[in-house]
């Protein structure tokens, strides 16, 4: 399978359909995205290889297209000076500056339910140097539609199952690349007139289900939230530092209960409890001050071991940092209003894209040095451990995307003085399902490190 992903960076997507101006067209048609390829090999000046993959491409058959629901469609009219008039003979005199006039022209746009939509070409495999030019191709790609309509196009390893197919059967038609496009559209560009509509295509909208798939989840569930109510105000960096008192403290109040279980201390084969901290980020004018701590409990919990961990946890009040930092008093979150940050809901919601708020310490070290698809591979799998669908993208390096997180050297990674130093990044990780949190991954994960956020739905999903 060959797959492209577009996400369409503002939420809004802005190309009227080839038939009617006045309505948005929804899904993007697979023609429109090849245009776009081709606009980018131009304009870039690429070598004769980018050709020759979009020539491959275009002999592909036509793709299937997962899109998200259209949302409410907002059309605009506006006066713009007119380049052109149908006339032969006095096209050139009536292009002048002085002599155009303003005509209305209608702008329709739409903020679809998702802001990503994936073409995929099922039976496509293209050979390795093909692929890796395509994915030159398409990174090149500013916006798909009009100029304000900006998108990223990238290579999808997987795909959500396709909504929209092309069948013989279909009620709506699509315009799609055929053998002979590229050239199609070179000679309209070279005579410097309009590309034509080109080669249509009957699809299908499969039906929907009535409910929505449930989200997948990680091997972690609930959390318990107590917020910081005196002590030394710390930012996100020293999250290793509060963690590994927040587990002392907590350890050392079930040893005193007789309440000490393997997923308190995670000495144990089982996954175990997480020691988090929940920094102010992700909005203007964050910090990254720790409003919180937390603990998030395993899924697979059974009710004894469950009672235990909320027996010894919900008598926490003090949290002894090293020396001289000081003491933290903490309090339960409680059943009244809280912050943004205290908010079990905003780790937890279902999301497709999810932004770090602590750095992922990497499971391994890469076999061949900085490999950034290694790198990939290496969260992926750490995705897939926390029971997890691998992801369709992993962006990474060492600064964060949300506001007020510091960059990967500023935070403390090491535990102990002797232990061994891990390579961390900060990442976006793009799922082609939704995914339900708390999600933290890594090697540092019950630590608090490798703690991810959900991007918000409207925006994200």
């Amino acid at each position: 399978m060959f797959a492209l992903r577009v996400e369409y960076l503002m939420g809004r997507v802005f190309a009227s359909d080839f038939r009617d101006r006045t309505e948005p067209e929804w899904p993007p048609h697979p023609s429109r995205l090849f245009s776009a390829m081709v606009a980018a090999y131009h304009q870039t000046a690429m070598s004769n290889r980018a050709r020759e993959a979009l020539l491959w491409l275009e002999k592909q058959q036509p793709p299937s297209i997962w899109a998200g629901v259209e949302g409410d469609v907002s059309r605009v009219n506006c006066f713009v000076p007119t380049n052109y008039v149908e006339s032969g003979a006095s096209k050139a005199i009536h292009a002048l500056p002085a002599r155009r006039t303003k005509q209305p022209r209608p702008f329709a746009a739409q903020g679809p339910e998702d802001s990503c939509a994936y073409f995929l070409w099922p039976g496509a495999d293209p050979p390795a140097g093909i692929r890796t030019v395509l994915q030159e191709i398409v990174a090149r790609i500013g916006y798909l539609g009009r100029a304000a309509s900006l998108a990223r196009v990238t290579i999808a390893e997987s795909a959500p199952p396709p909504n929209w197919v092309p069948e013989d059967s279909g009620e709506h038609v699509l315009r799609v690349p055929a053998e002979g496009r590229l050239e199609e559209l070179e000679q309209a560009f070279a005579l410097n007139r309009w590309a034509p509509v080109g080669p249509q295509r009957l699809y299908r909208k499969l039906s929907a289900h009535e409910s929505r798939p449930e989200p997948a989840r990680a091997v972690f569930a609930d959390l318990l939230v107590f917020r910081r109510v005196t002590g030394i105000r710390l930012t996100a960096e020293a999250t290793l530092t509060v963690t590994t008192a927040m587990r002392a403290a907590v350890m050392k109040l079930a040893d005193e209960r007789g309440l000490l279980t393997e997923r308190l201390h995670g000495h144990g084969a089982h996954p175990h409890c997480a020691y988090l901290c929940f920094p102010f980020v992700g909005r203007e004018h964050a910090d990254g001050r720790i409003l919180g701590v937390g603990l998030a409990l395993p899924r697979d919990l059974g009710r004894d071991e469950r009672r235990k961990i909320l027996a010894a946890a919900g008598q926490l009040e003090y949290v002894s940092l090293q020396r001289e930092l000081g003491v933290w008093r903490v309090a339960p979150l409680g059943t009244g209003s809280a912050p943004g940050t205290l908010d079990p809901s905003t780790w937890v919601r279902p999301a497709r894209v999810w932004n770090t708020v602590t750095p992922i310490v990497l499971d391994r070290f890469p076999k061949n040095g900085r490999d950034d698809r290694a790198v990939a591979q290496i969260i992926g799998t750490s995705c897939e451990r926390m029971g997890l669908p691998r992801p369709a993208l992993v962006e990474f390096g060492p600064y964060a995307t949300l506001e007020g997180v510091p960059p990967v050297p500023q935070f403390r990674l090491v535990r102990r003085p002797g232990d061994r130093p891990r390579w961390a990044v900060h990442a976006t990780i793009t799922f082609t399902e939704l995914v339900r949190g708390p999600l933290i991954i890594g090697a540092g994960r019950y630590f608090g490190l490798g703690l991810l956020r959900p991007k918000p739905l409207e925006a994200g999903r």
